[in-house]
Formats: C-alpha cells, sequence, structure tokens
C-alpha cells in the first residue's frame, strides 16, 4: 500500500501530549497517528459489515408470532 504525506493542524496542547504520548510508546507521533487513524478505520469497517449482516438478516427473517392485528383490535372504542 503507498503512503501520502497529510497536513494536519492540532492546537498545540494536544501536540505536546500526543509527543510524551508517542514517547511513552516508543515510536514517532506520525506512527502514534497512522496507527490510531488505522484502528478507528477498521472499527468503523467493521461496523458497517455488521450492520450490513443485520439487515440482510432482517430482511431474511419471517414472521415467527404469526399473529396480525391493526389498531382497531387492540383498542376498544
Amino acid at each position: 500500500m503507498s503512503k501520502r504525506n497529510v497536513t494536519l493542524q492540532l492546537d498545540d496542547e494536544v501536540i505536546k501530549k500526543a509527543k510524551v504520548l508517542a514517547a511513552r510508546e516508543g515510536t514517532s507521533l506520525s506512527a502514534l497517528l497512522a496507527h490510531q487513524i488505522t484502528v478507528l478505520a477498521a472499527a468503523d469497517e467493521r461496523y458497517e459489515a455488521a450492520k450490513r449482516r443485520a439487515l440482510a438478516a432482517l430482511d431474511h427473517a419471517s414472521d415467527h408470532g404469526g399473529l396480525s392485528w391493526n389498531r382497531e383490535d387492540l383498542y376498544d372504542r
């Protein structure tokens, strides 16, 4: 997979904290951010796949209750 540079603007305080975190992890700020964005993108892909599976299951679900009703049946007026 090819890589490209991206310009990112962050508050100075956020940059300071991120640099400390990266140093604690033994990595660069760039690598730390790249990893976190990759994790975020993977989580989104898993969510979308689960959503597609759930919607497909609903499309193929059968009516297990067997009951049919309407509003008038439920409320005596």
